[in-house]
């Protein structure tokens, strides 16, 4: 009974933050669902060689009717002369007519979905031109986007979910993830009133103005900044509309717009957004989008999609809210380069929702996170975070929860944890600054980490966002006299792919006759490491790794007792040695110098602090001795092998 209640009680902790912790979030299921789906319909690889300046898009949609008539302008540069343009657009979609310069040009349609259109002549690289598309259709139909149109409390709602590939099923666009789109005008045509229900049409960007026109409401929407073509979506419905106020670099709205059916519940949850971008702000910089809008649409699923200033959400919990935010730093303002890359978008936000909770709730709720993430990881113990090759194309692997997004963000954390807090969030900034409108990639991140440390971070990234599995750790201690401690740590990882996971790691050491705690961090970097800890008290207990800040496995302490130095004063390890020697003194209080002569009695160190380590490197190879001399006049040494 206890321990069903102990089980009722951790949960009656955690559910008030994050009740889906007990299984995959909904926004993760559904991802997959809508990549799987999209996956199959890959990009031309034939629009390589113009950049993508900007698009005009004025779409006629019904959201009672499953069909989209458009037209639109876009302009582009090739990047060498050319007299071929090509967009991705689904061939269900008809072209009735393209113009350029207002006449005429021959172009076609195929089964890959491109639109290929002739120019009349060759245009020079460099050369900013357009072109005028009008086309209409009923967008290819699979059941979960890329184009929706159902229904909430009996009134119709449209809506668009583009990620990654699925844009071209409702507008022409260029939608591979090697160049966004620089601005952006959406010009929405739709019914004034359904049902008696006045519409309204959302998009991206600010709201440039609203007119009638007999029957027709037309929404004029602007975007000028950067966006890949899956971000890219517009929603209609009768919305209700509430704002909130955000920003601490400079203020700006945050636009809900909900089933009115739903605005009491939403209005209470949504204020917390304000306080969370706040957060963000404080810790990314700026909302990159801080010169238009933030906001939140509401539509069919229970997950949802971070879409460029407007996030579309089927529901209102602080965990979705949180973690779609995050992405307009982390997957709009920079996006992954690939799929292997995908933890840069979704570890980053995973990471940023957990900070959230921290920020929030505390650090207990914090640690539980981190159990929670570590312990799922665990599940994992050939996985890596980085996807590799013909993993790309699975999609459970992509998006995995266990990796691209808990062990994704874990990493973040032990990054965190090795530079503290000022040096890694100025990381994250720079990050975002340094890639802000463009695609990164996981070298592109390590690179930052590496520049802003000043360190090597190679066998790291090795280690854990490459590198599979993860460590478990056996430690056993033994208690000396003067409250010192000899630690020896040994590690197994999970996968033959990692010899050895190099980390710092907390210890840990408390008891269970007084309230003091004491820790300490060592570092990692070989196997059955040995340390020894001088405390402040006496302790019966040693934890590895209380707080869950490092992506591990299983934790096995074991006490040894007390250690008997017979008639020893002096202990020394390891011996031989090449790199380092650490010793310590039994009668410690009266010693008044340590030194260290070789064979020939030549002194190479002198005055050597108390049990200490010592740094051998550049010693020849030989036997030394190491020296103590007491108060008394007493002197003892120990011999001790260099090689």
């Amino acid at each position: 009974m206890k321990y069903l209640l102990g089980i009722f009680f951790f949960f009656l902790l955690i559910c008030p933050f994050r009740a889906q912790y007990t299984d995959m979030p909904e926004y993760v299921k559904h991802e997959r669902l809508q990549a799987a789906k999209k996956l199959r319909g890959t990009p031309s690889g034939q629009t390589g060689n113009y950049d993508w300046i900007y698009q005009r898009l004025v779409l006629t949609l019904d959201p009672r009717n499953y069909y989209v008539t458009g037209q639109t302008d876009v302009y582009f540069k090739f990047y060498e002369d050319s007299d071929r343009f090509i967009l991705d657009l689904s061939h269900e979609l008809q072209v009735s007519e393209v113009l350029y310069h207002g006449q005429p040009v021959n172009f076609s349609q195929n089964d890959s979905d491109e639109l290929i259109i002739d120019l009349p002549s060759v245009i020079s690289a460099g050369i900013l031109d357009s072109v005028h598309i009008a086309y209409a259709g009923r967008p290819p139909y699979s059941g979960m986007g890329s184009f929706e149109v159902s229904e909430h409390n009996r009134i119709p709602v449209l809506w668009t979910l583009s990620e990654p590939y699925g844009a071209k099923d409702w507008w022409p666009c260029k939608q591979n993830l090697t160049d966004k789109l620089d601005s952006i005008d959406m010009i929405l045509r739709y019914p004034v009133k359904i049902n008696g229900k006045i519409m309204q049409g959302v998009s991206n960007g600010l709201l440039m103005g609203e007119h009638i026109d007999h029957d027709t409401k037309i929404s004029h929407w602007r975007h000028r900044h950067s966006i890949p073509a899956y971000l890219v979506a517009v929603a209609i419905t009768n919305y209700s509309r509430y704002s909130h106020q955000a920003g601490i670099y400079r203020s700006f709205p945050i636009d809900n717009y909900v089933y009115p059916e739903d605005s009491a519940w939403a209005v209470n949850y949504t204020p917390v957004v304000v306080d969370v971008m706040n957060f963000y702000e404080e810790k990314f910089g700026e909302y990159p989008f801080s010169d238009e809008k933030y906001g939140h649409a509401q539509f069919g699923w229970n997950g949802g999609m971070e879409h460029t200033t407007v996030s579309f959400v089927g529901g209102f919990s602080r965990g979705l809210l949180a973690h779609e935010l995050a992405h307009q730093w982390f997957g709009d303002d920079v996006t992954c380069a690939s799929w292997s890359d995908i933890w840069i978008n979704e570890g980053f936000a995973t990471y940023s929702e957990a900070l959230i909770q921290q920020h929030m709730d505390g650090q207990e709720a914090f640690r539980l996170w981190k159990q929670y993430a570590v312990r799922l990881i665990d599940d994992r113990p050939s996985g890596s975070v980085y996807v590799f090759g013909n993993d790309t194309l699975n999609i459970s692997r992509v998006f995995s929860w266990p990796l691209s997004y808990l062990k994704g963000a874990m990493v973040l954390h032990m990054l965190r944890f090795i530079n503290g807090d000022e040096i890694f969030f100025h990381i994250l900034k720079q990050f975002r600054e340094r890639f802000a409108a463009d695609f990164a990639a996981t070298e592109d991140f390590k690179s930052i980490v590496e520049e802003i440390t000043g360190e090597d971070y190679g066998e790291f990234f090795n280690d854990w966002v490459y590198g599979k599995g993860y460590p478990s750790f056996e430690t056993s201690w033994m208690s000396f006299s003067d409250n010192t401690y000899r630690v020896v740590i040994q590690q197994t990882p999970s996968d033959p792919d990692v010899d050895f996971f190099e980390t710092p790691v907390k210890l840990r050491l408390s008891s269970t006759t007084h309230d003091k705690v004491f820790d300490t961090i060592v570092s990692l970097n070989r196997n059955n490491q040995i340390f020894f800890i001088s405390t402040d008290a006496v302790y019966d207990k040693l934890e590895l790794d209380p707080d869950y800040d490092i992506i591990r496995g299983t934790s096995q302490v074991h006490f040894g007792g007390n250690m008997e130095w017979n008639d020893s004063e002096i202990f020394l390890f390891p011996n031989p040695a090449s790199d380092e020697i650490r010793f310590f003194v039994k009668d410690r209080k009266n010693v008044r110098n340590t030194f260290i002569f070789d064979s020939g009695g030549k002194m190479v160190y002198y005055n050597l602090n108390q049990n200490g380590i010592v740094d051998i490197q550049h010693l020849s190879s030989g036997i030394y001795f190491l020296g103590i001399i007491y108060d008394n006049g007493k002197i003892l040494t120990a011999p001790f092998i260099k090689y």
